[in-house]
C-alpha cells in the first residue's frame, strides 16, 4: 500500500489503475479524462477542484472522498462514499 500520492493539478488521460491500494490520494485541481480506478482501495481520496470526464470507479472503495468544487461529467462513482459537497455533476452515475 502506498502511504500517500501527491498528484495535485495532474493531467491524466486514458489511464487505468487496477487493484491499487493508496492511503491518501491527492488529486486536487487535477484534470482526469478517461481514467478508471478498477477495484482500488483508496482510504482518503481528495478531488477538490478537480475536473473529471468519463471517469469510473468499478469495484473500488474509499473511506473518505472529497469533491468540493469538482466538476464531474459522465462519472460513475460506484459505491464510493457520498461526499459531493459543492460539486457540479453532469450525467453522473452512482452516489454523486
Amino acid at each position: 500500500m502506498l502511504a500517500g500520492v501527491q498528484a495535485y493539478e495532474a493531467k491524466l488521460r486514458r489511464v487505468t489503475f487496477r487493484e491499487c491500494k493508496v492511503h491518501t490520494l491527492n488529486l486536487r485541481g487535477a484534470a482526469l479524462r478517461g481514467v478508471v480506478f478498477d477495484r482500488c482501495e483508496l482510504a482518503d481520496l481528495d478531488l477538490d477542484g478537480a475536473t473529471l470526464t468519463n471517469v469510473s470507479f468499478p469495484g473500488s472503495t474509499a473511506r473518505r472522498v472529497s469533491l468540493r468544487t469538482a466538476t464531474l461529467t459522465k462519472v460513475d462513482l460506484g459505491e464510493l462514499p457520498n461526499s459531493t459537497s459543492s460539486a457540479t455533476a453532469t450525467a453522473c452515475a452512482g452516489r454523486a
